[in-house]
């Protein structure tokens, strides 16, 4: 049965396709306007990057805290997390030229910016590249370490002294990362809580696309049946938490932003708030947070298979929106065509999808047997 699971000619097909197309793209695109690239190329990173670190939060809390939940999207959870060293790879190319990419690595931009230069110890390009060879590192170890092939994931021991240690260093990293990554992109700009916000986006767009894996594959394999309704409920439960968790740190950043009413602050809502913006902030509002919630709220809903699924579709595609929301106003006037960002969406996207295919592959037998014995266990 698990062959059958694996037989999927058409979405390998449509990644292929959105690859290769994205490729052949982005390279136009380097012989255009190679700065422009690379910020379409961070912008993709960031955001295809922001689900494998949400499942290295989930598997990680897993560990800590267990829950039959985590038995049926472990396998998943770890297929997903295994991307994360090709996509360390993927971004080390924009290392090279840190100038292209944010405004306080360049002189001139210090020069009129006396509160930014203030900040030039920490905003200095040889220190930004050495704090993200670290987080890349750091996440590339901890993806390596916790996925390596053993017993199927429902027959292993949790191993709490590693999640332990790695909750820290992902807590650490993710954060930092997210500022310097993102929040610098905009440097006059400062935000308490958007470390947390970063982390709390991650952990509910993994937790979505490993239930996307977990119940397509069983779906894919035409064993729905296997998993007994009052067993989504768990699922169900956390993923309403999640939910909740986004949301709330989404409105205490804009809370805090709003009552302090500083111009830098309200320069940074106003900018994602214009014209094609101020769309995309009520999709990401209602697919990612008042959706969810309005529908979770049911212990019926959180206990069907397909509204389970439609919702973790409709949270992956707000985490998409919101990553573009978040990065692309602050360029401003140097902000990359849309074509240049589809196409890095497209190519990154793509082999990073093909990436997940590949490896939940050999794992489909262990994530079927897996799902099964939670739903009957």
């Amino acid at each position: 049965m698990a062959g059958n699971a694996l037989r999927l000619p058409r979405l390998q097909w449509l990644i292929l396709a959105a690859a290769l197309i994205g490729i052949a793209l982005s390279i136009l695109g380097a012989l255009i306007d190679l700065p422009a690239l690379l910020r379409a190329w961070l912008v993709a990173l960031v955001t295809w990057m922001a689900f494998p670190l949400g499942c290295l939060a989930i598997l990680l809390a897993w560990h800590l805290a267990g829950g039959r939940w985590g038995l049926v999207l472990g396998g998943a959870l770890e297929a997903v997390l295994r991307t994360l060293p090709l996509l360390a790879l993927l971004f080390l190319p924009l290392l090279a030229d840190v100038q292209a990419l944010y405004p306080w690595a360049r002189p001139e931009f210090l020069s009129q910016h006396e509160m930014v230069a203030r900040k030039a110890g920490f905003l200095d390009p040889d220190f930004f590249i050495l704090r993200s060879l670290i987080y890349l590192a750091v996440w590339s170890a901890l993806a390596l370490v916790l996925t390596m092939p053993r017993r199927r994931f429902d027959q292993r021991r949790r191993r709490r002294g590693l999640a332990t240690a790695g909750a820290v260093l992902y807590a650490l990293t993710a954060s930092f990362a997210s500022i310097d990554w993102v929040l610098s992109l905009q440097p006059a700009f400062h935000s308490a809580a958007f470390g947390m916000l970063a982390m709390a986006g991650q952990a509910v767009g993994g937790y979505a696309f490993a239930v996307l894996v977990a119940l397509g594959l069983v779906e894919a394999a035409g064993r729905a049946g296997l998993v007994r309704e009052h067993r989504l409920l768990g699922l169900g439960s956390l993923f309403l938490a999640l939910v909740l968790l986004s949301a709330y740190f989404a409105f205490i950043q804009y809370l805090v932003i709003w009552s302090g009413n500083l111009p830098d602050g309200a320069e940074w809502y106003l900018r994602r708030a214009e014209g094609v913006w101020l769309a995309v902030i009520w999709a990401i509002a209602i697919a990612g947070a008042g959706l969810p919630f309005a529908v979770l709220l049911s212990a019926r809903a959180r206990q069907s298979w397909p509204l389970l699924i439609a919702l973790a579709a409709a949270v992956v595609l707000a985490r998409v929106l919101e990553s573009l929301w978040l990065m692309m106003p602050a360029f401003g006037p140097d902000a990359p065509a849309a074509w240049l960002v589809a196409s890095a969406m497209a190519a990154i996207g793509g082999i990073w999808l093909g990436a997940v295919v590949w490896l939940v592959r050999p794992r489909a037998a262990s994530i079927l047997g897996a799902v099964e014995a939670a739903s009957h266990g």
